[in-house]
């Protein structure tokens, strides 16, 4: 993914060496190389990457454009690609499903984001961000569940362990199927929409 995100300016010098080393890396891997050996890496590193256009993904496709800009000058001019294209994470997962259009929930670590995609195009302007994630889960896990000798209510209990918290809800929560007859759903969707089997695990 670009090495921008929603809160923090990136680091551009530090992200071109990032590109070069992993590109090359990449590339050495790609024609039988030993990405483990460094001078090997560093002599693909200071070949012409002109055989290799890259596609990058988006976390958010509201990354401004200013980055987006400097982000392909930098891989252009810096490193040497010859192609490049950046696609929002929630557009390729929705191409994966045979798709083109379609609504994509993105629940990750730290936020949920709601995509809606239109033949093949996010629309950033009706995208939703919410800033509850796996973290606040792990969180709430920790501090809802109690913990042998202490109190369950009192505010300075002790907290369950994060790897503990984190082992449970990995292994024990889950998204619930769709109930049958969901109320502003077509006819049929709900069905489809559980027709995978095991409910989506929490991450």
């Amino acid at each position: 993914a670009p090495g921008f995100t929603e809160a923090r300016q990136p680091a551009w010098e530090a992200l071109e060496a990032f590109y070069a080393g992993a590109l090359a890396a990449a590339a050495c891997a790609a024609v039988g190389g030993s990405t483990a050996s460094g001078l090997q890496v560093a002599d693909m590193q200071s070949e012409s990457l002109a055989d290799w256009p890259t596609l990058l993904t988006d976390p958010w496709p509201l990354a401004p454009r200013s980055e987006r800009e400097r982000l392909a000058q930098l891989l252009f001019e810096g490193v040497g690609l010859p192609a490049l294209q950046v696609v929002p994470q929630a557009t390729l997962a929705l191409f994966a499903t045979g798709r083109l259009s379609g609504l994509v929930l993105d629940c990750g670590h730290r936020a949920s984001r709601a995509v809606p995609i239109e033949q093949g195009v996010a629309l950033p302007g009706a995208a939703l961000r919410s800033p509850i994630g796996g973290l606040r889960l792990t969180e709430y896990l920790r501090r809802g569940c109690p913990v042998e000798g202490s109190e369950h209510s009192a505010v300075d209990a002790a907290l369950l362990d994060w790897d503990v918290a984190e082992h449970a809800k990995e292994r024990l929560c889950a998204v619930a199927p769709p109930a049958a007859g969901l109320p502003g759903l077509p006819p049929g969707a709900a069905a489809a929409a559980g027709a995978a089997g095991s409910p989506a695990r929490a991450r």
